[in-house]
């Protein structure tokens, strides 16, 4: 066991020896230079102009967000365009209907009503339209005219059941709101950006990539329909 023991410690002792010291030069490299300035192995760190500094796109929604508030200046809007267009048309089917003659004394009355109904939610819906296309966002103005005519029908009929059961005051409530309704939902249902969305850049104040410390320029803008805005101090990959 003793000779076992002796032969294992020889080994190993060699061994150890033999091993090259991690610490030492190879001697197969070449000799370095003793002019030259020593290696820094940290990353190469230099500053660039702020010209070259990467900028920053932010991600714009796809679609414009629902504002209550234009909605309820679209509803105003329409109401004061159906208004309008409510005597315009009102006029127009009295003029239609007495072309040749007006007998009796409610001559003309069917064709004011009919031409004011007509005309008033065909006003409604343009007003709707006019508020809702204003600024960066667009829709459909015949879907706005479509839902403000349908909301008209639904709402008439909705009315008339109220009004067979003796409840004038939902029966003009409904009639009143169905173009509103039908408008607000037309429009909003083809709501989109009036113009592709053109992302401000951002420039960072300082940004870190591969290396390299650029030095730019922090900028505040919007960053978004609703007005928010961004400012970049830093960035790049840490």
């Amino acid at each position: 066991m003793k000779a076992i023991a002796f032969v294992i410690t020889a080994v190993m002792a060699h061994v150890a020896v033999a091993a090259p010291d991690p610490a030492a030069p190879d001697p197969a490299a070449p000799d370095p230079d003793p002019a030259a300035p020593p290696r820094d192995p940290s990353p190469e760190l230099r500053f660039a102009p702020p010209s070259l500094t990467p900028l920053i796109a932010p991600a714009s929604p796809a679609e414009p967000p629902l504002d209550g508030g234009r909605m309820v200046g679209e509803t105003l809007v329409g109401a004061g365009v159906g208004f309008v267009g409510m005597v315009l048309g009102g006029a127009a089917g009295v003029g239609i209907e007495c072309s040749g003659g007006c007998p009796g004394e409610f001559g003309g009355l069917g064709g004011a009503i009919i031409g004011g109904a007509i005309g008033g939610v065909v006003g409604i819906g343009t007003g709707v339209y006019l508020i809702g296309n204003a600024g960066d966002q667009t829709g459909s103005y015949g879907a706005t005219i479509g839902g403000a005519l349908l909301g008209a029908t639904l709402g008439g009929l909705v009315a008339a059941g109220f009004a067979n059961a003796n409840l004038d005051t939902a029966a003009g409530i409904s009639a009143v709101a169905g173009p509103f309704v039908g408008a607000l939902i037309g429009f909003n249902a083809t709501r989109r950006w009036d113009r592709p969305a053109q992302a401000p850049a951002l420039g960072s104040l300082v940004r870190f990539d591969r290396g390299a410390l650029r030095a730019g320029i922090p900028l505040v803008t919007p960053a978004t329909a609703s007005g928010g805005g961004l400012l970049s101090l830093a960035s790049g990959t840490f």
